[in-house]
């Protein structure tokens, strides 16, 4: 990676953190402050010990100057106690407050982006990714932000009295200092790469063991647990080599920096021992004294070359989180900005044209009329694009062209949220929050009322198998409802849209996974449902959508019939009269393909 790029990316990682951190602004510069009154309490320390040595090596005895050193270190100290706890609990409170932020402010846009990306990507690695960024954020705030500027403000003071004191041992010191940046800096141009590379590894390798267990059934089932074992065992390896190399360097840089530390303090130690003993330029308090600042000095030092790895690792990993928000959300990509405070229900594709992402058309040139209250059907093989025509009723995906039209406006006119505030929608399968039974119903309206919930449960016959539960409504689903069966997920899909109560519903295989009797109980409640609304329903079994007032026909993308059922039922040799007598027993599949 070029070196303007990685500085373009470090500065962006600081531009973020800096964004962040300024609405608590006011918070920030009174825990600074007491950071700064800390570590200048700190000051004090070295001069105090060396000017009580110098006492007690004249006089060699004790008296009330002395007692007055004493006391002053010992109220010094716990001064600097009160206020190191008092910045400790700010600044954790800040870090905690900004960490939350960061994860919902990331997590935020990452749920308003197209539902192309979230189809396009593995969600546990950009999970992942958000993770680890939020925790790095967490520790740039609480120890670099509140530890480490201090540290090198101190380390600056400190270098500066010690001029005042000697100006050969301050010059030995700032060597040291320019040594030891020298070296950090020189060791870490490589290492960000290797950030890079092992970040990137371990999205892989979370993002496949999100999968796996995410689909833990299927694993199961197919007895692939081995198989996953090796497979994760496979990519957390690589993971591994990536970042032991990525530890190597800084292992290195370690070893460096310790060198230049260890070795500069023996020069400056011996240079100093050489001034008292040898040349008595100073005295053995001043030494003392020197001694204390010195090491005031190797504790930034230390600090730094601990922070700066988490520091470089940390903008790096915080900026690669936010380039998910460098990705236009669906609220930017939508034009429409008009609200739709009352729906007919009036629905029109003209020349609809479609596909994903470039790929191939699956719709092609789609046109047809749905006036308000009808019920609609479409029927076809699978892949046809059946689920993609609801998907663009949705406002999911962009046509490439022509129009959708609701009550003759064109939808990409119409504001996102309005358009799915008038929509209730039933998936071909119904996911669920690891929640309750209560929740994942009023899910849907939030404002719903206790008749309105208990009709919408009564109605969808939700009640027939919650009722019997010791907890009722109360109780969890399990993962992705995992504890409920496909008819019972379906049954709460359906309540749902019935508890939106919206003039547009959109029903993809609403009772596929119902039994013949749960489906039976349905269908009244569903002809309810749908009553006086605009109702799109695509159907394998063809005997739910005898009733409906339109049904199309899909055959490569294209519309091949359309008509109610007793007409569809007249065309010889018809697409839609060869799935009905399939499914009613009269003819064979193979009668159906020729």
């Amino acid at each position: 990676m070029p070196r303007k790029s990685k500085k373009k990316r470090l500065l962006r990682g600081y531009s973020i953190i800096l964004n962040h951190i300024w609405q608590y602004k006011h918070t920030v510069i009174t825990t600074m402050l007491l950071a700064l009154l800390y570590n200048g309490l700190e000051f004090l320390n070295p001069y105090l010990t060396g000017r009580l040595t110098d006492i007690f090596s004249v006089s060699g005895q004790a008296g009330i100057k002395t007692a007055i050193f004493i006391v002053s270190i010992v109220v010094l100290n716990v001064f600097d106690i009160i206020l190191m706890r008092l910045r400790q609990k700010r600044s954790n409170w800040l870090s905690m407050r900004l960490h939350i932020d960061f994860v919902t402010d990331v997590t935020g846009h990452l749920k308003n982006l197209p539902m192309n990306y979230h189809n396009s990507k593995k969600m546990g690695s950009i999970l992942n990714r958000i993770g680890n960024a939020a925790n790095h954020f967490f520790e740039l705030i609480d120890n670099i932000l509140f530890n480490s500027l201090p540290s090198i403000a101190t380390l600056v003071v400190v270098i500066i009295l010690i001029f005042f004191m000697n100006p050969v041992l301050a010059t030995l010191l700032l060597f040291q200092v320019i040594m030891f940046c020298a070296v950090t800096l020189n060791k870490t141009r490589g290492i960000t790469i290797w950030n890079k590379k092992v970040d990137i590894k371990s999205d892989k390798a979370w993002g496949h063991l999100w999968d796996y267990v995410t689909n833990i059934a299927l694993v199961k089932s197919s007895g692939n647990e081995e198989y996953e074992k090796k497979k994760s065992r496979e990519l957390f390896g690589n993971m591994e080599k990536t970042y032991e190399t990525h530890t190597s360097m800084w292992r290195s840089l370690s070893s460096w920096q310790r060198f230049v530390m260890r070795y500069g303090y023996l020069v400056v130690l011996c240079t100093a021992l050489y001034m008292v003993k040898v040349s008595h330029r100073i005295t053995f308090g001043e030494f003392v004294m020197f001694i204390g600042y010195a090491n005031m000095a190797y504790t930034p030092m230390a600090q730094l070359a601990n922070q700066y790895r988490s520091l470089r690792r940390g903008l790096a990993s915080i900026e690669r989180a936010y380039r998910l928000k460098d990705q236009k959300t669906e609220f930017e990509i939508w034009p429409g900005k008009t609200e739709l405070p009352y729906i007919k229900g009036r629905i029109e594709f003209r020349n609809v044209v479609f596909g994903y992402n470039g790929e191939d058309i699956v719709l092609d040139d789609v046109s047809f009329i749905v006036e308000p209250g009808q019920v609609i059907a479409f029927v076809g093989k699978s892949g046809v694009g059946k689920t993609s025509l609801i998907d663009l009723i949705s406002g999911y995906y962009p046509i490439r062209s022509g129009q959708i039209l609701i009550d003759g406006i064109d939808i990409r006119e119409i504001d996102l949220k309005s358009l799915r505030n008038a929509l209730a929608y039933v998936p071909q399968e119904s996911v669920l929050f690891n929640d309750t039974l209560g929740f994942n119903i009023e899910y849907a309206n939030f404002t719903a009322n206790d008749n309105e919930f208990k009709k919408a449960v009564e109605s969808s016959a939700v009640d027939e198998f919650v009722n019997p539960l010791p907890l009722g409504f109360g109780t969890l689903v399990g993962e992705r409802g995992i504890k409920l069966s496909g008819g019972q997920r379906q049954r709460i899909a359906i309540a749902r849209a019935i508890l939106r109560d919206k003039p547009i519903i959109l029903l993809d295989e609403a009772t596929s996974a119902l039994d013949s009797v749960s489906e039976k109980l349905i269908q009244h409640s569903l002809k309810d449902l749908v009553k006086g609304r605009t109702t799109f329903v695509i159907a394998h079994r063809l005997s739910t959508i005898l009733h409906a007032d339109k049904i199309i026909v899909l055959d490569k993308g294209k519309i091949v019939e359309t008509g109610n059922h007793e007409k569809l039922m007249l065309i010889p040799n018809g697409h839609y009269r060869k799935f009905f007598m399939i499914q009613s027993g009269d003819t064979d599949i193979q009668e159906m393909t020729a």
